[in-house]
């Protein structure tokens, strides 16, 4: 085949086919023809030596605001940043992400969906001040619910779903609900029975058609968005996780199974469990196999390791990187994020032999999420929510 006829494939199917492929076969991509050193290349990635054997598109990406509200940062865990800049985005807060899609709130009561690799977004209707009321002048975080969604916001069935305690602090919680082609919120108060429920900082999670939302202490809020019904179950759990100091807790779905994750008072100790649905029962487990968590506040995935690339599995991958990171991964020779050893029990991060015990002094970011690449463009009509 000639040279021109390689150089006229369209930059869409370039950008699909790079982000297949693994790192020293991503660097070769470009020495193809003069075309594909310059086309279809959005996300231009540096591999070092030690990431040529790297999955670049098989593992979530983290997606996080510099110090400029506008400037939103792509990055692979373990590759160097992207800054893309997309207007609008001021005061913007991540509150989760799914199958590409970043779900997106502003303090003027705003609600969209935001892909970043194709700098689309959906906007949905404002979200209600009441029953949250938002202080005029307070914090973002302040009142704001925990959000989720069921589905691809471009999908018929996609539901999202927000959950707040109330604010008197009584055993009600505030539910809200909004169903693609909905024009309005819906807001539900509910209780169970007077059991008092107080939210961890995880998102819920949808899992089987439900979302489970984590309490304190393990407990957990279950809510049937196609009933519209509130239970509260209080699973068995290890008494030694009670007295874990200023316990960080992590809210994941892995291989069919809900899994919560406790981190201590700056990293010290990581303690994984599986949820026995049946028995209701939170177990200890000391091994995750051949997959990785990818946690955040907002958002955790997990990961199956891909075949031949097993060292990635057994570990647990945080938005937190060393010291000497400077945001671009230019900060020395380390540019990966720090993840945690199942194996080791420490701290590491990829290319560097070095262990931490804990993440003190480690740079950790807040407003971010872990996000599944998608190139997949929406027609006009999918764009729409009141469809």
């Amino acid at each position: 085949m000639e040279e021109s006829c390689w150089s006229d494939l369209p930059d869409e199917l370039l950008i699909m086919i790079k982000f297949h492929l693994f790192g020293q076969d991503y660097s070769s991509f470009h020495d193809v023809c003069r075309a594909w050193r310059s086309g279809g290349n959005p996300f231009p990635l540096e591999i070092s030596p030690w990431q040529s054997h790297i999955p670049i598109a098989q593992t979530p990406w983290l997606v996080y605001f510099e110090e400029e509200d506008h400037v939103l940062n792509v990055s692979h865990p373990l590759c160097k940043s992207n800054l893309i800049e997309i207007s609008g985005l001021s005061e913007s807060r991540i509150c989760c992400s799914r199958d590409g899609w970043l779900l997106m709130w502003q303090f003027s009561g705003r609600v969209f969906f935001l892909n970043p690799f194709i700098k689309t977004r959906i906007e949905l209707p404002d979200f209600p001040r009441e029953p949250w009321d938002y202080p005029s002048c307070g914090s973002m975080d302040v009142f704001l619910p925990s959000l989720s969604f069921s589905s691809p916001p471009i999908s018929s069935d996609c539901v999202v779903f927000g959950i707040s305690s109330s604010r008197d602090h009584d055993e009600a919680v505030s539910i809200c609900i909004i169903r693609r082609g909905e024009a309005s919120w819906t807001i539900h108060q509910r209780r169970d029975n007077n059991i008092p429920f107080v939210l961890s900082m995880a998102n819920p999670v949808y899992h089987n058609q439900i979302f489970y939302c984590l309490g304190e202490k393990g407990h957990l809020g279950i809510f049937d968005p196609h009933k519209d019904h509130w239970t509260i179950q209080r699973p068995y759990i290890s008494s030694f996780v009670l007295n874990i100091e200023d316990v960080n807790s992590f809210f994941v779905q892995c291989n069919g199974n809900l899994f919560l994750v406790l981190q201590g008072h700056m990293g010290k100790g990581v303690f994984v469990f599986v949820l026995d649905l049946d028995r209701m029962i939170w177990n200890q487990v000391q091994h995750l196999e051949d997959y990785m968590f990818f946690l955040s506040d907002q958002i955790s995935f997990s990961a199956k390791t891909v075949e031949g690339f097993n060292d990635m599995g057994n570990k647990i991958y945080f938005p937190i990187f060393p010291p000497t990171w400077d945001g671009s991964g230019c900060g020395g020779d380390i540019i990966s994020c720090v993840f945690y050893s199942m194996n080791t029990d420490g701290y590491h991060f990829f290319g560097h032999s070095h262990s931490n015990g804990d993440i003190s002094r480690m740079i950790i970011l807040k407003n971010c999420a872990w996000v599944e690449p998608n190139f997949v463009i929406p027609s006009s009509k999918e764009l729409i929510w009141g469809i």
